[in-house]
């Protein structure tokens, strides 16, 4: 007996949820974390649903996850939690990622993959526990 596993979303459920989650933190920004393909239920669709939402930013874990979404006309910033190859780094900067520094490396990297362009960049903080980010 085959038992396939299916995961679906409903996407006037995710609203409903939006609007829950909006009311307890307004004004701050939400940032959507769109990993593992949105957790398996399709970052692009499950992306360009909260675009109408009126999220303004995104999250993934990796370089080919932003990529599939800015391939797919998401037009809208995209955080990389995960650290990139150096050779995925030109590409980042011209597509306008926001791309994470982990330390001194990644600055050099971006420095000389960015060819005088600026990049965006968020700085992962090593607060104390010491497994990732600037000290």
């Amino acid at each position: 007996m085959n038992h396939e596993t299916l995961a679906e979303i409903n996407l006037s459920n995710l609203s409903h949820n939006i609007l829950a989650v909006r009311q307890q933190v307004s004004p701050s920004m939400v940032i959507p974390v769109v990993k593992a393909d949105a957790y398996g239920h399709g970052a692009v669709p499950v992306t360009k649903h909260l675009v109408k939402e009126g999220f303004k930013f995104f999250a993934v874990a990796q370089f080919q996850e932003a990529m599939e979404l800015r391939e797919s006309g998401v037009t809208k910033p995209i955080l990389i939690f995960g650290r990139l190859f150096p050779e995925e780094i030109p590409v980042a900067i011209k597509a306008g990622f926001r791309i994470t520094v982990f330390g001194k490396e990644d600055i050099r990297w971006i420095e000389n993959a960015g060819q005088g362009k600026l990049a965006n960049v968020h700085v992962n903080i090593d607060t104390g526990m010491g497994r990732v980010g600037v000290l």
